[in-house]
């Protein structure tokens, strides 16, 4: 995929939209593109992360494994971030994420992802919020339905 190319797909995805072309650029040159056929595993919850995804085409769940039974929690389709916490600190993926069909995807590098924000920080506190936003979401969804499975097993 030619640089052009990955540029007008980062600029369409909600976490990136205070960048510019510059630092979109920036983001793409050090960007993979990694393609999966349905049902391969992208990440598995409680891995060690180095980066985030964004999918270009094609469809990923990200499900958490709670006593023993597979949840889905969110279906990601084209232009979505995934793994967006991953993009700025070193954790564990708190879900799995599996292609349901067969999915394109770009990777991003948090190293230079950091650099990015390094080199702009205006763009620091922004992408701060809605990172804490998009993780406090997916919390309160498992807590959700834990608390659903809970019910049920009682």
């Amino acid at each position: 995929m030619a640089i052009g190319e990955d540029i007008e797909i980062l600029s369409k995805v909600a976490l990136l939209q205070g960048f510019d072309t510059e630092q979109l650029r920036l983001l793409a040159f050090g960007a993979q593109k990694r393609t999966l056929r349905a049902g391969d595993e992208l990440y598995r919850q409680g891995t060690p992360t180095d980066g985030g995804f964004v999918v270009i085409s094609g469809k990923i769940d990200l499900v958490n494994t709670i006593d023993g039974n597979e949840i889905v929690l969110e279906s990601c389709g084209p232009g979505t971030t995934i793994g967006e916490l991953a993009l700025i600190t070193k954790t564990t993926r708190i879900s799995s994420a599996i292609a349901r069909e067969d999915t394109e995807l770009i990777r991003l590098s948090r190293t230079i992802f950091l650099r990015v924000l390094e080199e702009f920080p205006e763009l620091a506190a922004q992408l701060h919020q809605q990172i804490s936003d998009t993780v406090t979401d997916m919390v309160e969804k498992m807590d959700v339905i834990r608390a659903r499975l809970e019910q049920q097993q009682a």
